[in-house]
C-alpha cells in the first residue's frame, strides 16, 4: 500500500471502559468484599453498590480500557489513531466519546441501550491496586461495527487481549486479525491478564501463532503462557511471533526478535500509582516502532512513557508532559 493510501498509524479495538479511581485502605476493600491486589469481574448490581460506597471518597472519572489508554498516549505523541468500541447511553459513555474527540482520535464508538462499562481501581497507601470491572455495554461489539476500510488503510492493528474473555468477541477479533493479515497489516496484541492466559491458553496460542506480529506480555502472563521463567519464556514465544516484549515492572523489560535480544532497565522515579504503566510502555514502544527506530530505541523510549504514567494517579498521561519527550 502506498503512503497516499495509508491514512492512519494505528487502528484499534477495545473494551470502552470508564476508569473510576479512588484512594482508600485495606479495611474498605474488605468491606466491599474485594481482594487486595485482586481483579474481579462484577455484575451491574454489585458494581453499583461498589460505586455508591466509593462516591464519598471523590473518585476520579476518566476514559479507560487498555487499548484506549494506548491510543490516547499515541495520539498525544502525534500519531494518527482510530478507536472502535461500545458505550452505554449514559453520562459515562458520553464522557468517553467527548474526551476521545477532544484528543483528536478518530472514533467509531457505538452507543447502546445499556450502562457503560467501568473499571474500578482502589489504590491503597502501599500503592497496591485492587480492581473490580463491570463490562456493561463494552462487550456488545458486533462485526458490523468494524470499519474494515479504515483498518485496511492503517499501518498497525491493535487488538486488546481482555476481549478474549467473551467467546463471541473472540470470534470477531479472529476475523479482524484475518482481514489485517490478508491486507499485510502488522497485528499487535497484549496478553492482558494472567487469568485470561490460564483460562484460554489453547485459543490464545492458536491466535498468537497465526495472526500476531508484535506481542506484549508481563512476566506473569509470559510464564503462564509457556510454563517457563520470563527469560526463557520470551525465547519460546519468539518461535511463533516476530517481536516479543516482556514487561518486568520495576525491573524494566526484555525485547526479543530473531537474532536480537535486549534488556532495558526501568527509570527510577517516585511512584504514585502503577495503573496504566504497561499501557504507557506499549504506546511508547509502538510510537518509536512507527518512527522506524530500532527495537532497542523503541524500548528505551517506552521506559520514559511508563515512568511518566507511574508518577501520577490514573492511566492517562498528561499531554504536555508527553510533548517534552518528542
Amino acid at each position: 500500500m502506498s503512503d497516499e493510501e495509508t491514512i492512519l498509524d494505528v487502528f484499534s479495538i477495545g473494551n470502552a471502559l470508564v476508569d473510576v479511581i479512588v484512594e482508600s485502605d485495606e479495611e474498605h476493600i474488605k468491606k466491599l468484599d474485594l481482594t487486595k491486589g485482586g481483579h474481579v469481574f462484577v455484575d451491574e448490581k454489585r458494581a453499583k453498590k461498589i460505586i455508591e460506597a466509593l462516591n464519598e471518597k471523590n473518585p476520579k472519572i476518566l476514559p479507560g480500557g487498555a487499548a484506549a489508554n494506548v491510543i490516547s498516549t499515541l495520539s498525544f505523541l502525534g500519531k494518527k489513531t482510530a478507536y472502535t468500541g461500545v458505550v452505554g447511553s449514559d453520562e459515562y459513555g458520553q464522557k468517553f466519546i467527548d474526551t476521545f474527540t477532544e484528543d483528536g482520535i478518530r472514533t467509531n464508538i457505538k452507543k447502546v441501550r445499556d450502562h457503560s462499562g467501568y473499571a474500578i481501581t482502589i489504590i491503597t497507601p502501599d500503592k497496591d491496586r485492587s480492581f473490580a470491572t463491570y463490562l456493561g455495554a463494552s462487550n456488545k461489539l458486533e462485526e458490523k461495527d468494524i470499519d474494515f476500510e479504515t483498518l485496511k488503510k492503517s499501518r498497525l492493528v491493535l487488538i486488546e487481549g481482555f476481549q478474549f474473555y467473551d467467546t463471541k468477541l473472540r470470534d470477531l477479533l479472529i476475523n479482524v486479525a484475518k482481514v489485517a493479515k490478508k491486507n499485510k497489516k502488522t497485528v499487535v496484541f497484549d496478553l492482558s491478564s494472567h487469568d485470561l492466559v490460564t483460562q484460554s491458553l489453547p485459543e490464545l496460542k492458536s491466535f498468537v501463532k497465526n495472526y500476531v506480529d508484535i506481542l506484549f506480555a508481563n512476566q506473569e502472563e509470559a510464564t503462564a503462557y509457556t510454563n517457563l521463567e520470563p527469560d526463557k519464556a520470551i525465547t519460546e514465544i519468539n518461535k511463533d511471533v516476530e517481536v516479543v516484549i516482556v514487561k518486568l515492572g520495576e525491573n524494566g523489560s526484555m525485547i526479543k526478535t530473531k537474532g536480537e535480544f535486549y534488556e532495558v532497565a526501568a527509570k527510577r522515579v517516585i511512584v504514585a500509582d502503577t495503573d496504566g504503566a504497561g499501557d504507557a510502555y506499549t504506546a511508547g514502544f509502538l510510537n518509536e516502532y512507527l518512527n522506524e527506530k530500532t527495537l532497542l530505541e523503541s524500548a528505551e523510549f517506552a521506559t520514559h512513557t511508563a515512568a511518566l504514567a507511574v508518577t501520577k494517579h490514573g492511566a492517562r498521561i498528561n499531554k504536555e508532559e508527553l510533548k517534552k519527550l518528542v
